[in-house]
């Protein structure tokens, strides 16, 4: 077995024909297992070939993800909108059946080894990992988010402890754990990754907010902020009040 990623999770190791298992430090959400990777499994690829054995979760050995290839920065503008494509297709799948990816970043959104035209980009063919791929060479959507047991179905919310719902902090910040403010949390998220945008991972600031907002909307990514505000003014989430603030979608 050859070590491929690690992380607060434990290790993600390839064992071979293109199959990579992850050996938990600490044991997946009882939930993952019951009742979000069955959904999964009809997600139109999401998470085929997935499965449990002795408490292992084995699954396809994707290639490089976006941060291994590019970082923070933004991945080129033709890589870039087939990867807006894959994250809208598939969140959208998320949300359809009320759930949520609590920790989507670069690191977990990963290069297929295919491409829909079959001809992968260079800066991509010339990557070792993305030619060991589970789908090299194949016709199919370039991008696919990873690290699945950090999507969590919207009535267990309260029971994630996966990733950070950026920008209202981390997993901790209980109060914003609501189907509304996480599943705004999954696409800001994805939005920064597709724009190579570095937000801040918890903004206590009302004009901080909508600033960032404001610099994430041309993705066409972001849910309407003004029942995201009301949310959070209910919970007195910001530290400065004003009520002046010219709100998108106002």
């Amino acid at each position: 077995m050859q070590l491929i990623g690690k992380g607060s999770f434990g290790y993600v190791y390839s064992v071979g024909n293109r199959t990579a298992v992850k050996v938990y430090g600490r044991p997946p959400p009882a939930y993952f297992e019951k009742t979000t990777l069955p959904k999964l499994q009809h997600a139109g690829g999401l998470a085929n070939a997935c499965f449990f054995l002795n408490s292992h979760f084995y699954m396809p050995e994707w290639g490089p993800t976006v941060w291994d290839i590019w970082g923070a920065a933004q991945p080129p503008y033709t890589l870039a909108i087939e990867l807006r494509r894959c994250l809208v297709t598939q969140l959208k799948y998320l949300e359809t059946h009320k759930l949520v990816h609590t920790d989507i970043k670069g690191a977990n959104v990963a290069t297929t080894g295919a491409w829909p035209n079959g001809s992968p980009p260079p800066v991509l063919s010339a990557e070792r990992r993305f030619l060991c791929a589970r789908d090299a060479g194949l016709h199919g959507p370039g991008f696919i988010v990873i690290d699945l047991d950090a999507i969590c179905p919207f009535e267990l919310l309260a029971e994630s402890d996966r990733g950070t719902l950026c920008p209202f902090g981390p997993m901790l910040e209980d109060r914003c754990k609501t189907p509304l403010l996480a599943t705004y949390a999954m696409w800001f998220a994805a939005a920064a990754v597709v724009a190579g945008f570095t937000p801040a991972s918890q903004i206590r600031s009302k004009i901080e907010f909508v600033s960032q907002h404001e610099q994430l909307i041309l993705t066409g990514m972001l849910p309407p902020l003004p029942a995201v505000l009301e949310a959070l003014d209910s919970l007195s989430f910001f530290t400065d009040l004003d009520d002046k603030l010219c709100v998108p979608g106002q």
